[in-house]
């Protein structure tokens, strides 16, 4: 379903339209618009109809439905920054010794790589890593 955020306590003040599902925790949905908008930063509150929403309700739990405008300000609270399985990865990969732009370009050509394990992105990588090495043009 669609929402749109809407940004207040921010210098941005352009709306921030996201396609989740209403079945999404409202502490996923700050990771969202974390991955949308970096700049609004992961310390993100969310208000529906005057009233704070849970951190730990879904959109369905608070009564969000399709096209729901949802306001979004800072939270007192400090959230650790997310970090993706493919940064995890790319970490891992990088400090074997890969080359950084090659290892790169391979993961930006992994389909459906958001839903892989970290484990499961290094062996697909080194999979086309080695095959470079073995041609010899890595």
């Amino acid at each position: 379903m669609k929402i749109i955020i809407k940004p207040i306590q921010f210098e941005l003040k352009e709306d921030v339209e996201l396609d989740v599902s209403d079945d999404i925790t409202i502490n996923s949905l700050a990771e969202a618009v974390y991955n949308k908008k970096p700049e609004l930063g992961i310390n993100l509150d969310f208000m529906f109809r005057g009233k704070k929403l849970e951190t730990d309700k879904t959109l369905k739990d608070a009564g969000v439905k399709e096209k729901t405008k949802l306001m979004v300000y800072k939270s007192a609270e400090t959230k650790p920054i997310p970090v993706s399985n493919t940064d995890l990865a790319r970490k891992e990969l990088y400090s074997q010794g890969h080359d950084q732009v090659l290892t790169d370009k391979i993961l930006k050509t992994i389909n459906k790589i958001e839903t892989l394990s970290v484990q499961e992105i290094i062996d697909k990588s080194l999979y086309f890593l080695n095959s470079f090495k073995k041609e010899g043009s890595y």
